[in-house]
């Protein structure tokens, strides 16, 4: 949903959030640059977006709260699972970090990977401190790691 070419850091022990950027996207050859010519009048698009297959999705608070119990249900189930170490941090991190996102979730939008699973992970995105640069929030627990071969 991501990869480590983007600054990210992890917020609230559970989440990363990861910066993006909206730059220009070249139509003719589908490349998202920040300076390549002749692409003035390419539309913008936010480059985590772009490259990740990212989907723009709508949900009311209300469903909002339903995912999250059902996704953070699944994560507790996979933490006990697998590591069970971890289980009563998430808790509390979680905890923590559901009633931050609800206190501002008029601030956000959402996103869902390519598959668009509806029991997968939802994106929160929010424009950073300046109001402008686009926020991504992540489920920390909710994505593997994969080392791809260059």
């Amino acid at each position: 949903m991501f990869s480590d070419a983007f600054p990210h850091k992890v917020v609230m022990g559970c989440l990363y959030e990861v910066e993006g950027k909206y730059v220009n996207e070249s139509s003719e050859v589908g490349v998202v640059s920040n300076d390549e010519e002749g692409t003035e009048d390419a539309p913008a698009v936010i480059n985590l977006v772009a490259v990740h297959n990212l989907c723009a999705t709508v949900l009311s608070k209300r469903d909002y709260q339903a995912w999250l119990k059902v996704y953070t249900k699944k994560l507790l189930d996979h933490l006990k699972a697998n590591e069970p170490d971890r289980v009563p941090s998430f808790q509390k991190e979680s905890s923590a970090a559901i009633k931050a996102i609800l206190s501002n979730f008029k601030d956000y939008d959402f996103y869902t990977g390519g598959s668009m699973d509806p029991g997968g992970q939802t994106v929160l995105m929010s424009h950073g401190e300046d109001g402008m640069s686009p926020a991504f929030l992540f489920w920390k627990d909710g994505l593997i790691e994969e080392k791809q071969e260059v």
